[in-house]
């Protein structure tokens, strides 16, 4: 049911009636679609009624009380009351309808208002989608429905859904239309379908049908609850059995070595974030568990055990080769975890910037002096090695003179090496020569970069990414969106991980440009984990508002969502703040003055 001002479920970003509905092929649609839409508000509106009133707030007050730590009272409300109007007093519905069939004297109305004397609760997940349509399978059922697609619904397949849905034969008789507060879970989809099953499976003797409608409450709380769970809330159903026997014996082994709390929660996080990135089935635990405290030693973490290599791979019965193995790798994931800003600590501080991360230095001197690391085609002649050095002693330089001085120091010695480039481009004041510097930085680091599931973690790649960057942020300070939001995209999809962080300016330049599916395509790739980050939350509000015109209900409550986490990008809204030069590197403190100076320049695009 497509309301006038509704987006175009064509996916154009325009409201139905300045879209397909526009068109003159579509004039009576249009008509039966406000007249379907004056159907449901007047049912709204006439009920329920005297004792039928007093039983569904009662009912409104149990679901308040039970989910209003999660959810917000009016959602409650909204979801309880339809739950109430279309499910538990279906009679009411009935009722209803009779008096409208009665009244109404277009038949294409008549044929859809007898098909909506079945509502249900649709309990679903996605398994594909198309161009203003999306395909949902039953979770308990073999059904699947098609559901026509509003701007900003999600369309991943696992995504799943649940609410109360009408038949809606205008367009297939396996067409349904969600009422109004349809909820999806993109976020542990896997592990929350794993717990309804088990949730299902623990009542016999009952349908489908009346499992869900026992059950419903249980089933928003049990979606809300896992949309906002973290990690480690969710780790025992994440990880392999073999896995968290690991966990539990690396917890207590790092117990029975006297290590801190802090220590312990350091390494659980280390061996969390290994397994998930590595999801390996054939875990040798002994070589695991002497190789994360070898780790935990090198790294600093772990300390006073006054353990050497081969003492603790005798304390763990471990081969020293499948150590030496697990070694590697946790160390190389602890190294990037620590430059990229991923939480292997409890700090939140995340950076920005065009410049390399201050660790980057010390990761190219010893990949370019460990053999083996980098083939010999790839490393720099001595003379480019020096200025890549220059380069970054230019970087780290803490007066801009110095800088400059390095900087050109840096492109005397290697006048191709591309850090030395992007040096000379950020002062260049011609917009094109600029551009010219920053292609050619480009064209020269793309020689030794090199492909793969995360180019990032090959430290030899990183000059290219961020010449790539840098270009990005100077197309969108000359508000060149178009050619900005192709190159961060390209980042994004070269590494999905997004060490970089450059999601964020592929979403603010594509919403600058109008292409808002586009936007909205990422913001959902990366929906987990987003409910304390403001950037996000902002970037979240900005494409619903352009996307829609401002006309969506939504705006005005992701807004005060997203200043809940960060207030002081409200001031910089209200006084149109003038916008602050794209960082060279800053660390952010989320909730700070700080980010939410960063996180106005992309909203503002950089003007």
């Amino acid at each position: 049911m497509i309301g006038r001002n509704d987006p175009c479920s064509c996916g154009s970003g325009k409201k139905y009636k300045k879209c397909c509905g526009s068109k003159g092929t579509d004039l009576v649609g249009m008509i039966v679609n406000e007249e379907l839409d004056r159907v449901l508000i007047g049912y709204f509106e006439q009920y329920p009624q005297g004792d039928d009133r007093k039983e569904m707030m009662r009912m409104m007050r149990e679901w308040v009380n039970r989910l209003s730590d999660s959810w917000a009272k009016e959602h409650i409300e909204e979801a309880a009351g339809e739950f109430y109007l279309f499910i538990q007093n279906k009679r009411l519905w009935t009722i209803y309808l009779a008096e409208q069939l009665q009244q109404t004297k277009r038949e294409s109305v008549a044929s859809v208002l007898r098909k909506w004397d079945e509502p249900f609760m649709l309990l679903g997940e996605i398994t594909d989608s198309k161009p203003g349509m999306i395909k949902v399978r039953e979770i308990f059922g073999e059904k699947e429905y098609k559901v026509t697609r509003n701007e900003g619904m999600p369309i991943d397949p696992g995504t799943l859904m649940f609410g109360v849905v009408l038949r809606d034969p205008r367009e297939t008789e396996e067409a349904i239309a969600p009422v109004s507060s349809m909820m999806f879970l993109a976020k542990w989809s896997k592990q929350t379908k794993k717990s309804l099953v088990e949730l299902r499976e623990s009542v016999v003797n009952q349908s489908t049908e009346q499992f869900i409608l026992d059950h419903a409450l249980d089933i928003y709380e049990l979606f809300i609850k896992r949309s906002m769970a973290s990690m480690n809330e969710l780790v025992e159903e994440v990880l392999s059995e073999s896995q968290l026997h690991a966990l539990k014996a690396l917890d207590r082994n790092l117990h029975e070595l006297d290590q801190t709390a802090n220590a312990l929660e350091i390494m659980h996080k280390l061996a969390v974030a290994y397994f998930l990135n590595e999801n390996q089935d054939n875990l040798l635990e002994k070589d695991f568990l002497a190789a994360a405290v070898k780790t935990g030693i090198d790294i600093g973490v772990v300390q006073g055990t006054g353990l050497e290599l081969e003492d603790i791979i005798q304390k763990f019965g471990a081969s020293t080769d499948g150590v030496r193995g697990y070694i590697d790798q946790l160390s190389s994931l602890y190294k990037e975890m620590m430059d990229s800003g991923d939480e292997p600590i409890a700090s939140r501080v995340y950076e920005i910037g065009t410049d390399p991360r201050p660790s980057e230095k010390a990761l190219w001197e010893t990949s370019m002096t460990t053999a083996g690391v980098v083939q010999p085609e790839r490393k720099p002649s001595v003379a480019d090695g020096r200025a890549q050095l220059l380069a970054y002693e230019a970087y780290a330089a803490e007066s801009e003179k110095e800088r400059r001085v390095l900087a050109k120091n840096a492109l005397e010695m290697g006048p191709n090496v591309p850090d030395a480039l992007l040096l000379k481009a950020e002062v260049e004041g011609d917009p094109k020569k600029a551009a010219a510097l920053y292609e050619k930085a480009i064209q020269q680091a793309s020689k030794t970069f090199e492909p793969g599931e995360n180019p990032w973690k090959n430290i030899p790649n990183r000059p290219f990414m961020r010449a790539a960057f840098a270009y990005g942020v100077h197309l969108f300070k000359q508000g060149e969106y178009a050619e900005a939001a192709s190159i961060f995209t390209d980042l994004v999809k070269m590494s999905p991980t997004d060490n970089q962080g450059a999601r964020y300016e592929a979403v603010a330049s594509l919403i600058h440009v109008g292409r808002y599916n586009e936007a909205a395509e990422i913001m959902v790739r990366y929906e987990k984990g987003s409910q304390h980050d403001a950037a996000y939350l902002y970037l979240d509000w900005k494409l619903e508002y352009e996307a829609t015109n401002g006309d969506s209900k939504n705006t005005e409550e992701m807004l005060q969502t997203a200043a809940k986490v960060n207030g002081h990008v409200m001031h910089l809204m209200t006084f149109k703040a003038k916008t602050i030069p794209y960082p060279r590197y800053q660390e952010l403190q989320p909730g700070s003055e700080a980010e939410a100076r960063y996180i106005w320049l992309l909203l503002n695009g950089g003007k």
